[in-house]
This record gives structure tokens, C-alpha cells and sequence, in this order.
């Protein structure tokens, strides 16, 4: 096998000094959305959102970004409404509630398009009544003023106790796990219509949390009851594979994990047994857990956020106690528990990182680039030659091999010292069948791995 390739190193621009990022917490018991600051892990401020209802029913449940206007919306579950902050003024529609006429009681799922112009909402329906009908419900997002007008358009019956709700990468399927009726649906957001339902075989199994891959239309669904991470791939519309989830003692009842923004790492959180799994995802049909088990730092952690590739916060909440902690997980090399936020909490459970892209007018540009970055390949479906570009900030040991999707290598085609800057490679897939495939970069601080398809 023979892969011909060239490395053209060109500059770039770059700008420094960037504002900081940070990570927003919804406090599920105090009905207030917190911040906090990542440099320093401690909660800086908070916000009033919905009435604090106490103990032991949760309110803030879920929380999206609006990345266009730079607001933030908050499905509160028992205030029966959505609502928003304006992160530009730190400013929420508290304690004048949007009304959103026709929306179902208990919101709880929720998802944002890219456009943000429309919010997909799961509910109880009508009458807070958990049932086989319980809806997806579609509300149109209008004015670029603060705050938006919402408006119901639409819904759709999806099943028993929606109780997450994730969309394809092209805005066209909304992917609900209904816990109660033990079904996975895909709506096709075109049509409005459930096209595929995965129904587990008895109740039990209680699927609850969902991510997307970074780079594929591949959801993991894991199930609460039956402890499974399950493979659901939209391309062929079927749920492909399902891992159990290894565990001594107390059995981990997950819910929910999400991916590492370059897809190689999956972190599940294990309610119950209030522990943390970290997965291996370089090759995502076949996810491989990496030993040993955390500890949470807390009671029954939840789904978090990642701020970069490696590092991410894990709310822990008792769902019957108005406490909590955040913990800090590194998934590196070796991956641990690294400590908590500081601070006292109520309730974390919902997170979402807010990536600032302000500058200031002072910055100048470099040569150099200011972080690592994988691109995608270009052209991508390709035959027989693409070309793969990526940023170092500094000289590095750089390996850039290509994979099988069963995880194979059939490429090395960097294996050397790279200087800073932004490289390109030529890639000849001679001797290569028509497959999808995926190239990996790694040095000693980074690991990205991308898809890549050849059409012969």
C-alpha cells in the first residue's frame, strides 16, 4: 500500500488576549442560573430565573445556547414555562414570564438549531398527564431584541416521559428518549413526524441520556435501568450496537454522557453508584472504557460540559435535597477526579460553556496559530487524493494516522517533529476500498479525530 503526501507549512493569522470563557450552571432547587469562572473554578454569579420552589420537586432542568444572540434559555419543569437570559446584560425575563400560549405542562427536553429560530421543547402535554402522547413541541423564536417572542407552531406524540431531546448536525431530526415507554424516536423536522421508534423490550430498560458525535450522525443513548450505552446511527436509521456497562456493586444507572469536543472521549455519569466512566471514542462504533472508575465527588452526577478536549465539569445533585457540588474531571492520559468548584450550590444540574469572541482593539496578529486545530479534510467525499490541514502553536511531536471503523490503522502518514504553524497533507488512498475512515492527530497535549469518506 502506497499513500503518497506532502507537508506545506503557510502562515496564518491568529488573535490573542481572547475574553474569557465560561460555564453556565442551572440550580434546579433555587431556580437561579450561576456562573462560573473556569481559570479560578469558583461561582462568580448568579441570576434569579424562575420562582425557587424548594424541596424535593427540581425547576431548572435544561439549558441551551443561543450563540447568534448570546442568550441562554431554561426549560423550568415546574413553572411550566421557558426561560431566557441575555448574557450580553446579564438580564433574565424573570419575574415576567414569557407566555407561550398552547405549550404542555413540565418541560424538561431541550434543543436550539443552529438558526435559532426555532426551540424544540419535550413535555407532559396538556394536562401534566404522563402518557404514550406526550409531545415534542416545535416554538418558533421571533425578534432580535431581548427578550424574543416564542411562539407554539407545532408538536408531534412521541412517548411516555420525554425526557431528552438532541438534533442531527443538519438540523433535520430531533432524537427523543422517552424513559417511561422505553423507546428511542427520530422525527424528521421537515415533516414533523415520527420516522423511526426503538422500542426496548419491557420498561425497565429507561433510556435517558443522549449526545451526538462531533463528527458523525451517531447518537449514544444510555439506559438508566438496563445500564447499556446503545449506538444509534441516523445514516442507516437503526440502532446499530449496544454496550453494556461494566460494573462491580452498586449498579451505575446513568444519566446521561456527552462526547469530547473532538469525539474521543465519551463521559458517562453514573447516577446511582455516583461515578464517572470515561470511554474510549477514537473509533465511536466501538466505545472502550478506560479503567479505573471515578469517583463523582458527590451525589448522583449528572450529564456536564466540556471546556476543552479534556477537561469537563459534572454537576452532582441529589434529586431529593437542595444541595450539590461540581466536580472537575481531567480525561487526559490519566484521567481523574482533579477537585471541585468552589462555592455553595443548589441544586447544579443543567451546564452549558459560553465561548466569548470578543477581542480587544488593541490585539494584534501572529504568525502563529493560537491553538491546536484538526480540519476537516477537503474534498470530503473524495477519489482518490484529500487534503488534511492542521494548526500547532508550537513544535510538537506530531502522529497523524488513518483508521478503519473497526479501529484498524491503514495510514501513518505523520510520525515526526512539526514545527508551529499550519500544515497540510496530501493524502493518496491507493489500495484503499470505498469506506468511511477516520484520521486521528495527536502530540503530546491534543487529540482530534475526524471522518473521512472515499467514493471510489
Amino acid at each position: 500500500m502506497r499513500h503518497i503526501l506532502f507537508i506545506i507549512t503557510v502562515g496564518v493569522l491568529a488573535v490573542a488576549g481572547k475574553a474569557q470563557d465560561y460555564i453556565l450552571v442551572g440550580e434546579a432547587y433555587s431556580a437561579k442560573v450561576s456562573k462560573i469562572n473556569p481559570v479560578t473554578n469558583t461561582k462568580i454569579a448568579s441570576i434569579q430565573v424562575a420562582d425557587s420552589i424548594g424541596v424535593p420537586i427540581p425547576n431548572l432542568v435544561k439549558m441551551v445556547l443561543d450563540t447568534i444572540h448570546n442568550w441562554a434559555y431554561i426549560a423550568c419543569h415546574t413553572a411550566n414555562t421557558i426561560a431566557v437570559i441575555d448574557l450580553n446584560t446579564w438580564t433574565a425575563t424573570y419575574p415576567n414570564f414569557i407566555t407561550i400560549p398552547g405549550l404542555g405542562k413540565g418541560p424538561i427536553g431541550l434543543a436550539l438549531n443552529k438558526t435559532a429560530d426555532r426551540l424544540y421543547v419535550t413535555t407532559r402535554g396538556p394536562n401534566n398527564i404522563q402518557d404514550s402522547l406526550n409531545p415534542l413541541e416545535i416554538i418558533s423564536i421571533s425578534g432580535t431584541s431581548f427578550p424574543p417572542t416564542l411562539t407554539k407552531i407545532g408538536e408531534v406524540p412521541v412517548g411516555k416521559h420525554p425526557i431528552n431531546v438532541v438534533l442531527s448536525h443538519d438540523d433535520k431530526y430531533a432524537v427523543v428518549s422517552c424513559r417511561n415507554q422505553a423507546r428511542i424516536a427520530v422525527v424528521d423536522l421537515t415533516g414533523d413526524s415520527v420516522i423511526y421508534r426503538y422500542n426496548y423490550p419491557n420498561t425497565t430498560y429507561e433510556p435517558e441520556g443522549i449526545d451526538i458525535h462531533p463528527a458523525l450522525n451517531l447518537f449514544y443513548c444510555t439506559t438508566h435501568g438496563q445500564n447499556t450505552i446503545d449506538l444509534l446511527d441516523l445514516d442507516s436509521m437503526k440502532v446499530i450496537n449496544s454496550f453494556p456497562i461494566t460494573y462491580s456493586g452498586a449498579p451505575p444507572q446513568p444519566s446521561g454522557g456527552l462526547f469530547s469536543p473532538d469525539g474521543s472521549i465519551f463521559l458517562l455519569s453514573a447516577q446511582t453508584s455516583g461515578k464517572i466512566y470515561v470511554y474510549n471514542t477514537a473509533n465511536p462504533y466501538i466505545p472502550i472504557f478506560i479503567p479505573p472508575v471515578l469517583p463523582s465527588g458527590g451525589a448522583q452526577p449528572h450529564r456536564g460540559v466540556f471546556l476543552n478536549d479534556t477537561i469537563a465539569y459534572i454537576p452532582n445533585t441529589n434529586n431529593t435535597q437542595p444541595v450539590g457540588s461540581v466536580s472537575i474531571v481531567n480525561t487526559g492520559v490519566t484521567h481523574a477526579n482533579i477537585g471541585q468548584v468552589s462555592g455553595t450550590w443548589n441544586g447544579p444540574l443543567s451546564m452549558v460553556l459560553v465561548k466569548s469572541s470578543v477581542t480587544s482593539a488593541h490585539e494584534k496578529s501572529t504568525s502563529t496559530p493560537e491553538q491546536f486545530i484538526l480540519h476537516q479534510n477537503y474534498p470530503n467525499p473524495f477519489n482518490p487524493t484529500t487534503t488534511i490541514r492542521f494548526s500547532l502553536p508550537q513544535r510538537q511531536y506530531v502522529t497523524l494516522k488513518v483508521f478503519d471503523v473497526l479501529g484498524r490503522e491503514v495510514a501513518t502518514l505523520v510520525n515526526a517533529q512539526i514545527t508551529a504553524g499550519v500544515h497540510s497533507i496530501v493524502f493518496d488512498s491507493n489500495g484503499l476500498a470505498s469506506a468511511v475512515y477516520f484520521y486521528r492527530l495527536e502530540t503530546g497535549h491534543f487529540v482530534e479525530t475526524r471522518k473521512l469518506i472515499l467514493l471510489r
